[in-house]
């Protein structure tokens, strides 16, 4: 199993925080603060990270609403 330790930044909200994301695999496994990093902090979201880009509700296309705003049943449609 290969693992590496990248260092790199959080874009999850403006304060782009230092942070160590591990791979394992090539797949995201663990974001955890960068202590060498000068605010050497992360927040809930960074450290969410993984979870967030695997989660099996996350978009993997864009959608068009086909029905008004309001109706009980938005009409979504793939699009390319």
């Amino acid at each position: 199993m290969a693992v590496r330790q990248l260092h790199t930044y959080c874009a999850m909200c403006i304060s782009r925080c230092g942070v160590v994301a591990t791979v394992e695999d090539g797949i995201l496994t663990k974001v955890s603060a960068d202590r060498q990093h000068p605010n050497g902090c992360i927040c809930v979201k960074g450290t969410a990270a993984p979870e967030i880009v695997y989660s099996p509700d996350r978009l993997q296309y864009p959608l068009l609403r086909t029905r008004p705003k309001g109706e009980s049943d938005p009409g979504w449609v793939r699009i390319s």
